[in-house]
């Protein structure tokens, strides 16, 4: 249903011809989801049941079944990731935590231990592309299985090869995965930007309670920003959000407000915040219980 619509409009419907040419080359799909009508009947994909919001548990015991087997690709591994040691630790149980094994996963998911293992095979011994919805993102800590995807991507080896590797958002939309020519348009050149350190937005509340401190990204060790802020702060008692309340800053018995002209704000209200220029009307509208 969702690849019939996209942003802007639709000028063709191509996902549907797209789906029927790969069955005729003889593609075999696998639904792993609660819902068998998650795929369309022509495909007659296997329909392995999960319990939703599990698909991660699933995901670390087919890297278990790899791992334990010695059937990952470690030549992909050692080439084009970091890391991955540690990640292996943790799957087998080395970090205070249960090992990630097919049956630790089975009583979380609900999948058989069977079929997990027989999907661990299927996953090495044929062309395997692992393709998630954005879905699975919308939900309390999302990222995790959209990270668990590529990693177990990384493991079997095929990113970067035809009908291998990982995709997310296919038939979330439309033109996810579609194949068009770009209209060009005149554009001003965007220039580069001449500071090169930074901090991921995923990170920023870490760089404002442990200021200072490193952190890894992309293989290397960066160093946060130090920040002064007062980590427990409230507002008339109520707790406000952990990254919110981390912006608000202490000089001596002193606070100072600088609100943009444009926003309608309540004095009173931010009287005791420091707002930031540019701040965004969201932050202000907290401020104002809207």
């Amino acid at each position: 249903k969702n690849s019939k619509v996209s942003s802007g409009g639709v000028g063709k419907h191509s996902t549907q011809e797209g789906m029927k040419k790969c069955v005729l080359g003889g593609t075999k799909f696998i639904n792993i989801s609660p819902l068998k009508n998650d795929s369309p009947e022509f495909l007659n994909a296997e329909h392995i049941a999960i319990r939703p919001n599990t698909d991660t548990a699933l995901m670390l015991s087919l890297a278990y079944i790899l791992i334990t087997n010695n059937s990952y690709d470690k030549d992909f591994i050692n080439k084009y990731t970091v890391g991955f040691d540690s990640f292996a630790s943790y799957v087998l149980g080395k970090k205070n935590n249960a090992p990630c094994t097919p049956e630790w996963a089975s009583n979380i998911t609900n999948i058989p231990i069977k079929k997990i293992k027989n999907l661990a095979e299927k996953l090495i011994t044929k062309k395997t592309m692992i393709s998630m919805s954005w879905s699975l993102q919308r939900a309390s800590r999302g990222e995790q299985p959209l990270w668990m995807g590529i990693t177990l991507a990384c493991m079997i080896g095929q990113i970067g090869t035809a009908g291998g590797g990982f995709g997310f958002g296919y038939s979330a939309v439309n033109s996810t995965g579609d194949s068009f020519t770009k209209i060009p348009w005149k554009s001003l050149p965007q220039g580069k930007n001449k500071i090169k350190d930074f901090i991921p937005v995923a990170r920023i509340t870490d760089m404002l309670e442990k200021p200072g401190e490193t952190f890894d990204y992309d293989g290397f060790s960066l160093l946060k920003a130090s920040v002064d802020y007062i980590p427990e702060a409230e507002y008339k008692g109520k707790k406000v959000s952990t990254y919110f309340k981390n912006m608000r800053k202490k000089y001596d018995e002193d606070f100072y407000e600088y609100v943009c002209d444009e926003y309608n704000y309540d004095k009173e209200k931010i009287k005791e915040w420091k707002i930031f220029e540019n701040t965004c009307k969201l932050y202000v509208n907290l401020l104002n219980n809207k």
